[in-house]
């Protein structure tokens, strides 16, 4: 007797643009942190969220990337975000996150398809200043590291631009006024999204001068550029902001609760990119009795902070001064199995790399 088995189809729920190849994500982690893909973490929860896909629910895939790009921001998490959000009806909540997703990659080819896709009036890049923008309301939208074309026409003349920062880790963003006149002195000025000036130190410039300002503002939130004259002066000028991707590949790491798990006897090398960085992370105790921590740095103008704490997160201890071969050691006690923590930060409002050893 010959049995015939008929194979009934998978139930399986496809979305246009949707990408679920971990191959994919490694691919994009690699090439954007510069460091191999071991984050058995961000691969569960990106396959979690493809099965879940699959199956229909939409919503435990949302709750899932969205945990995952708040870690680990990447392209292909807000495309796929930006997919289920359409999924919801929710158009800004998916145009939102498509523009997320082209902030940490500019060219990022599915992000464009599908925010073209959902929006058929959507422009590409503007490559030059659309004029009345003389005041916050009516800024230009600009790009990251896409140059845009301005002009400042008479003394009364200023241009506002706005610029959603990307997701975090936190980075540093060069700005730089190209000066195309021999005659316009600018002034370049940035504000918060309520309108507040942001305190950058801003320099004087010479007529004709180019010139470029690092700064870091918060993560997911919107920047105000605005750009005027001095002493009545005019002119053309080109505005481009870079990011410099200035951040170590344990970022984001910047609270006690977001530390990142190293383990005893290894070094690791990172860096306090500015004033406002402060690294956290967390280790095993792996006895009784005493563990020694370690920072060398090899720069002359970085002085760095060690500060410890206990497994519930108490302050214990403030390491002693750097010593003359820039080393800063500090020994205290632990008890076998406990998780303690610890923050680098810099003194005086210094920065730069370092290396860390716990032994």
């Amino acid at each position: 007797m010959v049995i015939f088995i008929i194979a009934r189809p998978k139930n399986v729920h496809q979305l246009e643009g949707y990408i679920g190849d971990t191959r994919s994500l490694q691919t994009e982690f690699e090439r954007m942190q510069g460091t191999p893909f071991k984050s058995k973490e961000l691969r569960k929860q990106f396959e979690d969220a493809a099965a879940a896909v699959e199956n229909g629910q939409y919503d435990r895939a949302a709750v899932l990337l969205e945990t995952a790009s708040k870690r680990t921001p990447m392209p292909i998490l807000y495309n796929d975000l930006g997919i289920l959000y359409e999924q919801r009806k929710d158009s800004m909540g998916a145009i939102k996150a498509y523009t997320q997703a082209l902030g940490l990659d500019p060219g990022y080819v599915p992000a464009h398809y599908n925010l073209l896709r959902l929006n058929p009036d959507t422009e590409g890049p503007a490559s030059s200043e659309g004029e009345p923008n003389n005041t916050a309301e009516l800024a230009n939208n600009i790009t990251l590291n896409q140059p845009l074309e301005g002009e400042i026409k008479d003394a009364a003349d200023q241009d506002y631009f706005k610029l959603l920062i990307p997701p975090g880790p936190r980075d540093q963003l060069e700005v730089t006024l190209q000066n195309r006149s021999k005659t316009l002195q600018s002034a370049l000025r940035f504000f918060d999204d309520k309108g507040a000036p942001l305190s950058v130190v801003s320099t004087k410039h010479e007529p004709g001068e180019s010139f470029s300002q690092t700064i870091a503002p918060p993560p997911g939130t919107l920047l105000y550029v605005r750009i005027s004259s001095e002493k009545s002066t005019t002119g053309e000028y080109s505005l481009i902001v870079k990011t410099l991707k200035n951040f170590d590949h344990w970022e984001p790491n910047d609270d006690i609760f977001s530390a990142k798990s190293i383990t005893v006897g290894d070094r690791i090398d990172a860096n306090i990119m500015d004033e406002n960085d402060s690294d956290f992370y967390s280790f095993v105790s792996p006895r009784n009795g005493t563990v020694t921590i370690e920072i060398q740095t090899e720069a002359s103008d970085f002085l760095p902070a060690l500060t410890t704490f206990t497994p519930d997160k108490r302050k214990i201890g403030i390491s002693p001064d750097v010593d003359r071969h820039g080393k800063v050691s500090h020994t205290f006690p632990v008890e076998a199995g406990l998780t303690y923590y610890i923050q680098v930060s810099g003194q005086q409002k210094t920065a730069g790399k370092y290396s860390l050893i716990i032994q």
